[in-house]
């Protein structure tokens, strides 16, 4: 269900969850999900969608499958879900659950990896994205050891994420480099759209936790995918129900005549020459001369 809405929703939040809430109640509930868009987000041509992974592109969170290997579940899944519900400190919370994890072997950390899923719909989303001529980004507080699979897999043309530390072969209970939390998020997120020659007001991006709402935020359209409350409360897109290829509903072009604007979306002539880039970790401070990805080369 869709409804057009005029002004900021920080202004407005209350009265389009009142709307919200009137809309399921006449489509019989809970199973709606309603999108709040402006009719000028509808005529906008965008370049850029960057996603979250853990929970979000797939269907796991990687450090609580890490603690599980480790028979330490318990531990870290209550510092995940106050750092992801509460909006405890982020490097904080990373720091403490990896020093519970300190001795994991990459033995371990590859047993994880055959049981990792995709959250239905990003299959058939990355494709359909990538045909229109978007770059997909992936901004992940996860790790590298996975991200970059992921990235590899579903065909990410940027992924940043922690690189796990190591003392030989097993883990040292740290990372290297600076923490992608929240804030270097929304960093990565801007120096992305510099290199491809936007702002983040031509970019979208979708994520579920608390970690999530500084890049949601800033983005032209900006989506909570099964969120927690946190970041909820910083945007009116919210998907609760649908599968996440429903994320292209978000970027469905205005229908002809309507809001005065031309029909949203790139077409790939618009990107060719760009380069594609899977963007190595490397501290933060150096993402404004990324590299291509040697697989990319």
């Amino acid at each position: 269900a869709y409804a057009q809405s005029d002004g900021v929703y920080e202004r407005f939040g209350r009265e389009l969850e009142h709307v919200r809430g009137a809309v399921k109640a006449h489509t019989c509930g809970d199973g709606v999900d309603v999108f709040f868009v402006h009719a000028e987000q509808l005529a906008r041509t965008r370049r850029l969608v960057a996603f979250d992974m853990d929970s979000c592109v797939i269907n796991h969170e990687c450090i609580n499958e890490m603690a599980a290997e480790m028979g330490k579940e318990a531990e870290v899944s209550e510092i995940t879900r106050q750092a992801m519900e509460e909006g405890m400190d982020f490097c904080a919370s990373l720091r403490a659950r990896l020093s519970l994890l300190k001795g994991m072997t990459r033995e371990q950390l590859e047993r994880i990896w055959p049981r990792i899923t995709f959250n239905s719909g990003v299959r058939r989303l990355i494709p359909h994205l990538k045909q229109r001529g978007y770059n997909i980004a992936l901004l992940s507080g996860g790790f590298t050891f996975y991200a970059h699979r992921v990235a590899e897999e579903l065909g990410f043309d940027f992924v940043f994420s922690n690189e796990l530390s190591f003392e030989g072969d097993a883990l040292s209970g740290g990372v290297e480099g600076d923490i992608v939390d929240g804030a270097q998020k929304l960093y990565l997120l801007e120096r992305i759209c510099a290199t491809i020659g936007i702002t983040p007001k031509q970019a979208v991006s979708i994520g579920d936790g608390a970690n999530d709402r500084w890049m949601v935020r800033a983005c032209d359209v900006g989506v909570a995918f099964h969120g927690k409350q946190l970041l909820k409360s910083v945007t009116p897109h919210h998907m609760d129900h649908c599968d996440l290829d429903a994320l292209a509903l978000f970027l469905l072009p205005l229908p002809q005549g309507a809001g005065g604007g031309e029909a949203a979306g790139p077409h790939v002539e618009e990107v060719q020459g760009i380069a594609p880039l899977l963007a190595v970790p490397k501290p933060l401070t150096e993402v404004c001369s990324l590299a291509p990805h040697p697989s990319h080369s």
